[in-house]
């Protein structure tokens, strides 16, 4: 290296454990090697002389963790726990882990003799100042162990600093929802513990109100679906548990979804909620009863009718009422035109004749067909051959002929429709009296611009 040269030197650090949370300085030095003799080996070696040295802060940063609630729910016999952590530090932290110990040993920290009962994590990032849940299943606990339960974020394993300790000498736990289909007294309560005091609220419908175990008789005017709560406290000199039973009397109404005002020939279909286990339809057009929904045709009003089995054994019914609106169906006076005459048929100008119509929208929203016939007159053509003499003159309509020629008239028929008539003037050089007419059958002709075959008597 030339003097006054740079060398430019890159490294990593790897942090193994709670590395990085004290030592989070690194100390770099420069040296140069030159050879001496080396007394205490009597041979000569390499001795490194500092030149230089600096500091640098790495300051890494770790994820900083506050646990701040505890929550214990009993679901088919299992203990679900949920925990509630916050990022108090300014970093995105990648996921939480927590796990649940039973403090054997009481001494409030996680220690040899402590039992590993769960490990809860949740894989999403948390941003600063955001809350995550963590969910888990514990097994079953009496209350007393419900008071030895420690809570703890570890340090290694969420790649903190300090590990989190939580112990909570107030829980509560939410025992699993009861359901009867009728009225009637339910026992409720809990396994007895030794040196745990109880207390019921309310007090008043239980028959031992101090007791871990008792009976609660539901007033008789309790309205069927509406859940009552009821609260037992269990106590200790240290720890407090308190205990949550919901109780529901009456199977859970039923109620038929859909649309139950269709238009004649429409279908509808009409669903059975809450879900069951099993359906019983009834009603004009039901294919399978034991579905949850039905699809119906609207020919006329009906009523249907679904009873519902829940899982609990209980069942509940409902009924509904298909309404079917009448399509409108209107028929016009029909209509009659000359040809090449358009008159207005449902807001159409035509000429051509046939059945016409419009579908519209009617104040009930169905269909309304209004129909309308158009019937077009011929436009005939007549043709016709006179005959005079010669010196003599023909009147036709309004004008004289002297010769030979022909003559296009319209003329207006009784149905008000025009006809064209087309006229042969024929003088012949000699004439004999009385001369009679000769009739044309089938005479082919050209009259201005009209052409074809017409048949003329007289």
């Amino acid at each position: 290296m030339q003097g006054g040269g740079t060398v430019e030197f890159s490294f990593f650090v790897q942090y193994e454990a709670d590395a990085g949370c004290d030592d989070q300085t690194i100390l770099a030095q420069t040296r140069v090697r030159t050879e001496a003799f080396c007394q205490s080996l009597g041979v000569p070696c390499d001795v490194y002389i500092s030149t230089g040295e600096a500091i640098y802060n790495i300051n890494p940063p770790h994820p900083q963790l506050l646990m701040t609630h505890a929550n214990l729910s009993i679901v088919n016999g299992q203990v679900n726990v949920t925990l509630l952590v916050k990022n108090i530090g300014q970093n995105d932290v990648n996921g939480v882990i927590a796990t649940v110990w039973k403090d054997v040993d009481g001494d409030g920290s996680v220690s040899a003799n402590d039992i590993l009962l769960a490990t809860i994590q949740n894989f999403i990032t948390i941003g600063p100042n955001v809350y995550a849940y963590l969910s888990g299943i514990l097994p079953r606990l009496d209350s007393s162990q419900l008071c030895e339960l420690l809570f703890v974020l570890p340090a290694e394993e969420n790649c903190a600093c300090d590990e989190q300790v939580l112990s909570f000498d107030n829980l509560n736990l939410e025992h699993t929802a009861l359901n009867y289909c009728e009225l009637q007294a339910v026992t409720l309560g809990v396994p007895a513990q030794t040196g745990f005091t109880y207390q019921w609220q309310p007090s008043t419908d239980v028959a031992c109100a101090s007791c871990p175990n008792t009976v609660f008789t539901p007033d008789p005017g309790t309205v069927p679906n509406t859940p009552q709560t009821l609260t037992l406290i269990e106590s200790s000199s240290g720890c407090t548990v308190t205990h949550t039973f919901e109780i529901t009397f009456g199977a859970a109404s039923a109620t038929i979804d859909g649309n139950t005002t269709i238009c004649e020939g429409m279908s509808t279909t009409l669903l059975a909620t809450p879900p069951g286990i099993g359906y019983l339809w009834q009603g004009p057009g039901i294919q399978n009863p034991a579905l949850q929904s039905q699809t119906v045709q609207g020919l006329s009003a009906s009523q249907y009718t679904v009873t519902i089995t829940f899982a609990n054994g209980c069942t509940a019914a409902d009924s509904v009422e298909i309404q079917v609106l009448n399509i409108d169906t209107t028929q016009l006076a029909g209509l009659t035109t000359c040809a090449g005459e358009p008159v207005d048929v449902l807001g159409n100008m035509t000429s051509t004749p046939g059945n016409y119509q419009i579908v519209l929208d009617n104040v009930n929203g169905c269909d309304s067909t209004i129909m309308q016939t158009l019937t077009v007159l011929p436009e005939p053509e007549t043709e016709e051959q006179r005959v005079f003499c010669h010196g003599e003159s023909l009147l036709v309509f309004d004008s004289l002929f002297t010769e030979s020629g022909t003559l296009a008239q319209v003329v207006a028929r009784a149905n008000w429709c025009f006809e064209w008539w087309c006229f042969h003037l024929v003088r012949q050089t000699a004439c004999t009296f009385p001369m009679p007419l000769r009739p044309m059958a089938m005479a082919r002709t050209t009259c201005f611009a009209w052409s074809g075959t017409r048949e003329q008597k007289w």
